[in-house]
C-alpha cells in the first residue's frame, strides 16, 4: 500500500484537485461533513455527530479493500464511507445539486472515516473509480476540518476556485449559499 499524503491546509486541498472540476460534488460533501458530522471536543478529538454504524446520513460500512489491496492504513477502528449520490437520499440538496445519474464524474467523490466509540479517528477523501475501486493517487487524509468549519460555504468554494455556473450563461441559483438562501442572479461572461 502506498503512503497517503495528509492535506493540512486549503492550498493542499486545492492542489489535490479533490472534488473538482464540476460536476463533481466532493467539496460540497466535505463542507457538509465538517459542519454536520463533526464537533471537536476539548481534547481536539473529532466527536461524531452522526452514527455511521446506524448508517445515519448515508454512511455505509467500508471494508478497506479495493482492486490493489487495502486503500487505507490498517487501524484499530471500523471504516465507513459516505458520498455515493446514487444510493444516498440523506445528503442535503446543495451537495447533490450536480448529480447526473448517467454521468460518472458527478459521483466520484467519497469521504471515508475510521470510527470508534463515538469518534472519528481519521478522515480521508477519495476518488471512486467504479466497481468498489478507488484511485490510490487521489486518496488523502484530511486534517483541515476545523478550517472548513470556520469558513462560510460560498467563501470555501470560491477559495477552491470551483466554478458556479455554466460559462457565458445567466440564471437563478440558490445552491452555493447555505441551503434555504436565495442569492439571486448569477452571470458569467468570458
Amino acid at each position: 500500500m502506498q503512503e497517503l499524503q495528509t492535506l493540512h491546509n486549503l492550498d493542499q486541498l486545492k492542489s489535490s484537485r479533490f472534488g473538482r472540476p464540476d460536476p463533481r460534488h466532493g467539496l460540497r460533501l466535505l463542507y457538509w461533513f465538517a459542519n454536520a458530522c463533526v464537533e471537536f471536543d476539548q481534547n481536539g478529538r473529532m466527536e461524531a455527530l452522526c452514527d455511521p454504524t446506524e448508517e445515519e446520513s448515508g454512511f455505509k460500512w467500508f471494508g478497506n479493500r479495493c482492486r490493489d489491496g487495502a486503500l487505507l492504513p490498517d487501524v484499530d477502528a471500523t471504516h465507513y464511507e459516505v458520498g455515493n449520490l446514487h444510493d444516498d437520499e440523506e445528503l442535503p440538496e446543495y451537495v447533490k445539486r450536480n448529480y447526473r445519474d448517467n454521468y460518472g464524474a458527478s459521483n466520484k467523490d467519497r469521504i471515508i472515516v475510521s470510527y470508534k466509540s463515538g469518534y472519528f479517528d481519521r478522515v480521508y477523501v477519495a476518488e471512486h473509480i467504479g466497481q468498489g475501486d478507488f484511485d490510490h493517487s487521489h486518496t488523502f487524509q484530511i486534517s483541515l476540518l476545523r478550517t472548513i468549519k470556520k469558513t462560510e460555504l460560498t467563501r470555501f468554494l470560491n477559495q477552491m476556485n470551483e466554478t458556479i455556473s455554466i460559462q457565458n450563461q445567466c440564471g437563478r441559483y440558490s445552491s452555493l449559499a447555505e441551503p434555504q438562501k436565495d442569492e439571486g442572479w448569477w452571470c458569467t461572461i468570458l
